[in-house]
């Protein structure tokens, strides 16, 4: 689940380019419009991102993270495991200053 999240983060929001260092079959996180955002299948989760405050030169950014039941999307859930985030480029060679992480309810980071 980490891992899921810290590719998810790095490749999607904050890459500086496609990242080629994926390969097909590695991801578990699937994008399905129709439903949710991301899927996690392990979990049957889906995560919904939202954006509060983009980042700037001059602010810090923040984005609320959403896990939900992939059936239910009304229904917030937890992951297994508690999520984190490392800003990490391998690519691109470099990473970017440490990310918060802070619990506001179950199922809502």
């Amino acid at each position: 689940m980490k891992v899921l999240i810290l590719l998810f983060i790095s490749s999607i929001y904050l890459s500086c380019s496609k990242p080629n260092y994926i390969g097909n079959g590695e991801s578990q996180i699937e994008n399905i419009s129709t439903r949710c955002e991301y899927v996690f299948k392990g979990e049957q989760l889906c995560l919904e991102t939202k954006w509060e405050n983009r980042p700037s030169e001059s602010e810090y950014g923040s984005m609320l993270l959403t896990f939900t039941d992939q059936d239910d999307p009304t229904r917030i859930i937890s992951p297994k495991n508690d999520p984190h985030i490392v800003l990490w480029m391998p690519s691109m060679g470099h990473g970017s200053s440490p990310v918060t992480m802070t619990l506001i309810q179950d199922g809502v980071y």
